[in-house]
């Protein structure tokens, strides 16, 4: 624990770390200090806070908090960070009650501060209300918090299972972060993020409200979000389709840059003061992003995926299939499997893979291995009532014979608890046992 912690100056207590405001200057800047609570945090901990200093240290953009220096309080890592007095969005927004045209303007200005990261080449990854601060003395955003962030074009396939734990950050994650379609992550992921925001802010309400994890997960790939003009009649149908253009579900679909969505935002605004009255107009007329995406798309593989989504469908329907495919490295067979992340996601079904490997092919079971440990994490980052159910499930079905799986998918015992110790066999009486 933390010895010392002046908590008249706590700005923030949060899970993992504190941000307590300094009562002195830090080289004529205000200044915030950021302290891990654990005296040995995780690697991946670790690996956040020097992020959030690499990132925040070298940026030129003003939208972004600057991080000053690194240093250890009471054996604690930390970093200085610029001090940004004013209240973040969430707080902000239930203290403000700003009319239309006030929102018109944040919504602009926060598309300017997306704008100013995506021109750094920086995907924020966790864009969120948490993370923007409305300052004080200004009312302009600041983008905070920049631990899960990333510099560059294309970043992994989806957020670490652990984050499904945090139900209000799934509020507002775009389906490719969900990791249950088959497509790469890029900076287009930051302005599904920022759909979300929009929606709450013109309607007051979420796109899609649930507090289960998996709910939502399937609601951000499969449904579509209620229109937000038929929540607020008021709002001008521009501005609706703005936000709805953000929530498309394929990243080709959405606006391809900050820079495009910000120029309409800006039409909006100059409309509303001039005319106090907002037309339709084609939208995204100037979005351009000066990126090649790849689109994670299939050619020539139309009749394999025909066969493919039918044979699931039938599975869905009750019949019990299994299919075999080769062929040769390197020919796109995961692709090809992989094609049915989505349908499976849109059926609340459970994807789960191995791969078959010729290093480890003297491994027993280890392809079934690899996936049945993938279906644990997904069934442990559920809420208690989830897992539960999960736990009753297998106990009922396998009872003590969880213990011999647990030699095979160690997670397996974080879901059931320490089961008691089974006789250890030898040779065929072995085999006969996991047979």
């Amino acid at each position: 624990m933390i010895r010392n912690i002046d908590h008249a100056n706590v700005v923030h207590y949060g899970s993992d770390s504190l941000i307590i405001r300094s009562t002195s200057n830090d080289n004529g800047h205000k200044a915030c200090i950021k302290i891990i609570n654990e005296e040995f945090p995780s690697p991946e901990l670790i690996a956040q806070l020097e992020n959030e200093f690499e990132i925040c240290s070298k940026t030129n953009s003003s939208s972004i908090r600057k991080a000053l220096r690194k240093e250890k309080q009471d054996e604690h890592a930390a970093l200085i960070l610029e001090y940004i007095p004013g209240k973040d969005l969430s707080q902000f927004l239930a203290d403000e009650h700003l009319d239309f045209g006030k929102q018109l303007k944040l919504a602009l200005s926060i598309a300017t501060a997306l704008y100013e990261l995506q021109k750094e080449n920086i995907f924020h990854g966790q864009l969120h209300p948490s993370n923007i601060i409305i300052e004080k003395e200004t009312g302009i955003p600041r983008l905070i918090d920049f631990g899960h962030a990333t510099v560059g074009n294309v970043f992994g396939t989806s957020l670490q299972f652990s984050k499904e734990k945090e139900i209000d950050y799934l509020r507002y994650i775009a389906p490719e972060q969900t990791g249950r379609i088959n497509r790469r992550i890029d900076n287009r992921a930051d302005l599904y993020s920022f759909g979300v925001i929009l929606y709450q802010l013109f309607t007051g309400l979420m796109p899609f409200e649930s507090d289960e994890a998996l709910e939502l997960i399937y609601s951000h790939v499969a449904k579509t979000a209620e229109e937000p003009r038929l929540i607020n009649k008021e709002l001008p149908q521009a501005v609706s389709n703005i936000i709805m253009m953000l929530l498309s579900k394929n990243a080709e679909d959405r606006y391809q840059s900050a820079f495009g969505v910000r120029d309409d935002l800006e039409k909006c605004l100059f409309q509303y003061e001039s005319q106090k009255r907002i037309n339709e107009f084609r939208l995204a007329a100037k979005d351009f992003s000066g990126k090649l995406y790849i689109q994670g798309k299939l050619y020539g593989r139309e009749k394999e995926l025909n066969y493919l989504n039918g044979l699931f469908n039938s599975c869905v329907n009750g019949r019990k299939s299994t299919l075999l495919l080769s062929g040769y490295s390197g020919s796109g067979k995961s692709a090809l499997i992989e094609s049915l992340l989505k349908p499976v996601s849109q059926k609340k079904g459970y994807f789960i893979k191995g791969k078959f490997d010729q290093i480890s092919s003297d491994t027993p079971y280890s392809t079934f291995v690899q996936a049945f440990n993938e279906l644990i994490q997904m069934i442990l980052t559920g809420e208690d009532a989830y897992r539960l159910r999960w736990r009753k499930r297998i106990m009922d079905t396998m009872g003590g014979s969880v213990k011999i799986l647990s030699q095979f998918i160690p997670g397996i015992e974080e879901l059931t608890g320490k089961l008691p110790d089974i006789p250890i066999l030898k040779g065929i009486e072995a085999q006969n046992r996991f047979s």
